[in-house]
């Protein structure tokens, strides 16, 4: 699937928690945390080289430290991703209602919240496929709010708030007040007849 995610993003996991680095320290682990809206959770993904492949390929830098999401293939028995000052080309496909990001086209492993655990501090590891990623854009407002920010969908457009139909409304209000009107109507005119005949009824009978 064709797609462009160029641009600067909180990353959100299936766990409600976010990607974040905590200092600059080459090789410390890539760790999810509760939403803050600091630089040290914002990434900027940008289309690599890489290698010839189908999957769209992208490097993932932090912002505020200027470092990027690694995979070292050496060296580290418990699979962590970790950071770097060197770029990294992650491939990266649309998964459930977001991304999954791997070290290789066939997504044999990709980013996992280590355990599935949604506290902070918990880092990510390279496990069989797939979490879930969310993208949500950095805006000039999102970086210093407290609540999260919205999530963009994989077609690249941020979910629409949904709108009661105005015009469905109108029209049921419209049309029940006008049932209501008629019924009204022929409550008068019957009465109006009912009355009719009690006046003829009387006049015959005093004949």
């Amino acid at each position: 699937m064709s797609f462009n995610i160029t641009g600067t993003y909180f990353i959100l996991g299936q766990t409600g928690t976010y990607l974040e680095f905590t200092d600059t320290s080459s090789s410390t682990n890539l760790t999810t945390w509760h939403f803050t809206g600091g630089p040290e959770q914002q990434w900027i993904l940008t289309p690599a080289a890489g290698p010839t492949s189908s999957t769209p390929v992208y490097t993932v830098k932090n912002v505020k430290y200027n470092t990027y999401i690694s995979y070292p293939t050496t060296g580290n028995p418990d699979v962590y991703v970790t950071q770097s000052s060197a770029a990294y080309d992650w491939f990266v496909e649309t998964y459930g209602n977001g991304y999954a990001f791997a070290s290789d086209p066939s997504f044999g492993s990709a980013w996992n919240v280590d355990d599935a655990y949604s506290d902070d501090n918990n880092p990510v590891i390279m496990y069989r496929c797939c979490d879930t990623w969310t993208l949500s854009a950095v805006s000039a407002t999102s970086s210093s709010i407290s609540g999260s920010p919205a999530p963009t969908s994989p077609t690249g457009s941020v979910a629409a708030t949904t709108k009661p139909n105005v015009r469905l409304i109108v029209g049921l209000s419209v049309g029940l007040g006008g049932a209501l009107f008629i019924v009204i109507v022929c409550l008068v005119i019957f009465r109006r007849k009912l009355s009719c005949s009690c006046k003829r009824a009387k006049l015959i009978d005093s004949l």
